[in-house]
Formats: C-alpha cells, structure tokens, sequence
C-alpha cells in the first residue's frame, strides 16, 4: 500500500484509526475524542474503504505496521520467531502458531510459547544433570 493512500484520510479519521490501532475499542475511543460510538465506526468504516482493507480492524493493523506503532506493529529482525524447526517439540504443541512471529500473537498464545520454551528448557535441563549424575557415577564406579 502506497503513503498516498493514507494521504487521503482525513485527520479525524487518522486520529480514530490510530487509536484502534493501539488497541482500543470504539466506545472508549468514542469517549477519549468526545464523539458518538456510531461516528467513530462511521470513521472507521470509511477509513477501511479508502485504505481499500477489509474492515476497520485490517485498517488498523495496516495504520499500526504503517507507522511501527502499537501491538500490532510490523515485528522487527528483534522479535522471536515462532517457525517451523525451531523446536519440533514446539510445533507439535502448538501448530497453530508454526510459522507465526511471537509479536503477532494474542496475549493467550504468547503466554503459551513462554511456558512451553520454559518446559523445554526445564526438561534440558533436567535431562543435562541426570546424564552428569549418570557421568559421575560410572567414573566413582570405575576408580
């Protein structure tokens, strides 16, 4: 999508898409900018058509990647990858989120993959120390 295209919303309608884009919901923006809830889904709604997105949420999302900015932000080099390979356990527990970057994931998911890279690493280490241990006592065994 060109820069001219968001060129051609109106500031009101700017200011309403980037709240969206910060993740609030329409009541609250409504309350934040002082106008009706039925206006700020009326400035949504022409947003999402001059931006040619599918509804007021792709317009957000596509203003949030456009301008790096709230938790829908276009995911940096930075960002964790959750890909296919990455751990097989990981893509066996959690298929739905193959291929997917961490910061595009619901909160939900995102808590997910913590506690499951945490198992992960618990069950290494784990394991580590039991073949230390295992180490350990062939060579008191052997001396």
């Amino acid at each position: 999508m060109s820069d001219n295209a968001f060129d051609r919303l109106t500031q009101r309608e700017l200011e309403v898409l980037r709240l969206a884009a910060d993740g609030l919901k329409p009541k609250v923006i409504a309350q934040r900018v002082g106008l009706s809830e039925r206006t700020v889904y009326t400035h949504l709604g022409n947003a999402a058509r001059k931006l040619g997105a599918s509804g007021p949420g792709e317009a957000a999302v596509t203003l949030a990647r456009h301008e790096a900015r709230g938790p829908f932000a276009k995911p940096t080099e930075a960002t964790l990858p959750v890909a296919p390979g990455v751990h097989p356990l990981l893509d066996l527990v959690l298929p739905e989120m193959s291929g997917r970057r961490f910061n595009d994931l619901s909160i939900a998911h995102r808590i997910l993959v913590m506690a499951t890279r945490a198992a992960l690493i618990a069950f290494t280490l784990f394991a580590i120390a039991s073949l230390v241990r295992n180490i350990g006592q062939l060579l008191a065994n052997a001396a």
